[in-house]
């Protein structure tokens, strides 16, 4: 007999879950990225006019302050965007 915690990581419905949770996971953190390079990219342009010249930008299109904030750290702490 197979236990129960073997036949949960086997078989067809092991596969589909993965798969779903991969999907789910995927594009999330392709988002983030993404939002990171624009920050990076844009702050780096502009970085004479300020980090508020930034958050100021971001916000206007709906972004929370704090995560622009956050991705400004990172930039400044010398992070990848990726």
């Amino acid at each position: 007999m197979v236990s129960l915690d073997r036949a949960r990581n086997s078989g067809p419905l092991h596969f589909l879950r993965n798969s779903v949770s991969r999907m789910v996971a995927g594009p999330m953190a392709a988002k983030e990225t993404t939002l990171r390079l624009r920050v990076y990219n844009y702050y780096s342009k502009n970085i004479d006019s300020g980090k508020l010249y930034t958050v100021h930008h971001f916000k206007d299109e709906g972004i929370p302050k704090s995560t622009i904030y956050d991705i400004l750290k990172r930039y400044n702490d010398d992070l990848s965007a990726e």
